[in-house]
């Protein structure tokens, strides 16, 4: 996701097994973007775009707050 200038603000990467469950390796924002729901708009996406495969992720303790507000469970 860039903003109106160009500037990277949010970065998600995700990767399918082809069989049955996806991945979330990475999910970065940037900084001055940290509660602008860029990451749960990222997340999001990801979530529609593998609709009906189970997501998993283990996410630094920082970005779990975005994860537990997509209904993921942290273990």
């Amino acid at each position: 996701v860039r903003d109106g200038n160009g500037v990277c603000v949010g970065y998600v990467s995700a990767m399918s097994n082809g069989m049955c469950a996806v991945f979330v390796d990475s999910l970065l924002t940037h900084p001055e973007y940290d509660r602008e729901a860029v990451g749960g708009m990222l997340l999001h996406a990801v979530l529609e775009h593998f609709a009906g495969s189970p997501v998993y992720a283990t996410p630094f303790v920082d970005e779990q707050e975005v994860f537990r507000n997509r209904g993921f469970k942290i273990y």
